[in-house]
């Protein structure tokens, strides 16, 4: 499986629940099909844009705001084709 399908993958999981660690996710991961090392997971996790965060029972991963927004940005990017005006 593809890069882009497994950083996808870990987008999709996180938001979707509570992870709270590397091994939570590396075995969710796993479960989906995508075999992959803590070390590939760190790198992923940090091209992503996530980081790890209190959230009053401990911690859990999120999309960082500027990152999320960034990526954003690229995506809209390779959407638009042409922009012409009214």
């Amino acid at each position: 499986m593809s890069k882009k399908n497994r950083q996808s993958k870990i987008k999709e999981i996180i938001t979707s629940g509570k992870i709270s660690s590397q091994e939570k996710l590396l075995q969710s991961l796993k479960n989906l099909g995508f075999d992959t090392t803590q070390a590939t997971l760190s790198r992923d996790l940090h091209e992503i844009g996530i980081v790890r965060i209190p959230d009053g029972e401990g911690f859990k991963y999120v999309i960082h705001e500027d990152d999320n927004s960034r990526a954003m940005k690229n995506i809209i990017g390779m959407e638009i084709i042409n922009v012409t005006h009214n």
